[in-house]
């Protein structure tokens, strides 16, 4: 399962918003991640949801959004950075 978040605005403090971010995901911590051709900051971290699930969970800040890309899954999860990176994009992609 995958759940996504964002929203845009002004940011102005890209670790804290992160960091806040991913305050409600049961993550112990979180190390930075390319934040690929978007640019920002990211994180990810892994975690458990309940005792059978766990949890990847992904944020990232630049200086207009704020998003975070959480994979929940019954088995132990693999780096899920370049999963969080196509979502991102995806997320981001405009119309034309």
């Amino acid at each position: 399962m995958v759940f996504i978040t964002g929203v845009s605005g002004t940011v102005t403090n890209r670790p804290g918003l992160i960091e806040r971010s991913l305050q409600p995901y049961r993550i112990e911590s979180h190390k930075l991640v390319d934040p690929g051709d978007l640019g920002g900051t990211a994180r990810c971290g892994q975690g458990r949801f309940d005792k059978e699930s766990y949890l990847v969970a992904c944020a990232w800040a630049d200086d207009q959004t704020v998003g975070i890309v959480a994979f929940l899954s019954s088995r132990p999860q693999a780096d899920r950075t370049a999963q969080f990176l196509e979502v991102r994009k995806a997320m981001t992609e405009t119309t034309a």
